[in-house]
């Protein structure tokens, strides 16, 4: 099957031990299938592995962000989401957290008609403290709660590994990126808030998985950014 309809954009800050690993599932389990690393600054070899790859893979793009003026993970993704040609995006990390065996899923969702495919964690997760359990719940809850009257609310958008019409994701970024928390991790949460009402939304399960390798870059600035994003 050929994925050349198809980018996957992942955004990165310090990944030089994971991104190498994912393009090369990608790469090898999608044939043909586009690439795009949105870098928001890495200090660490990021931006060499991924451009040693590029050099050798024309589907593989870097996207340096070193020296825009606003950093985050939702806007890493909306800028690199301006440059994909591409019928269909997906969004996923470069941790491992979202495993790559399920893109395939994802585009073929997406070809079957639907404007959003959200990959829903499904089981325990493992590895994770009871207070980001608690939080990662109710974040949740009050993402539900903005999102009343839409009948995807009761989705997990909280995971950020998602699929989505490239036109569709790109017409929503020209009307409402005011609206979206640039410095937030909830892009998929900022963007189902101004999805049309009638967009078909349709949800694949997942296994959580653990990062295989760097740190999480959860921090208390990331609760603070969602909880505004709440309000708008």
């Amino acid at each position: 099957m050929n994925f050349s309809d198809t980018t996957v954009i992942i955004p990165t800050l310090n990944e030089e031990k994971n991104i190498p690993k994912l393009i090369g599932y990608l790469d090898g389990l999608y044939p043909n299938i586009w690439i795009i690393v949105s870098d928001d600054g890495s200090k660490d070899k990021t931006k060499f592995e991924v451009k040693k790859i590029s050099k050798r893979n024309r589907h593989v793009k870097f996207y340096d962000r070193t020296n825009r003026k606003v950093h985050g993970l939702t806007i890493s993704i909306i800028d690199a989401a301006r440059y994909v040609k591409t019928r269909y995006i997906v969004v996923m990390d470069a941790d491992f957290q979202h495993p790559p065996e399920k893109v395939r899923e994802v585009v073929e969702a997406l070809r079957n008609s639907s404007d959003v495919v959200i990959a829903s964690r499904e089981g325990k997760i493992e590895g994770w403290p009871f207070y980001r359990k608690v939080l990662s719940k109710t974040a949740i809850l009050l993402g539900r709660i903005r999102l009343t009257n839409r009948n995807f609310k009761y989705m997990d958008f909280g995971g950020g590994f998602f699929g989505i019409r490239t036109k569709f994701f790109q017409n929503i970024i020209k009307r409402k990126e005011k609206k979206f928390e640039p410095k937030g991790y909830k892009v998929m949460f900022d963007m189902l808030k101004y999805a049309p009402k009638n967009a078909k939304v349709s949800e694949i399960p997942y296994q959580f998985g653990l990062r295989k390798a760097g740190e999480s870059k959860l921090n208390k600035k990331h609760v603070y950014y969602y909880f505004r994003s709440l309000l708008k």
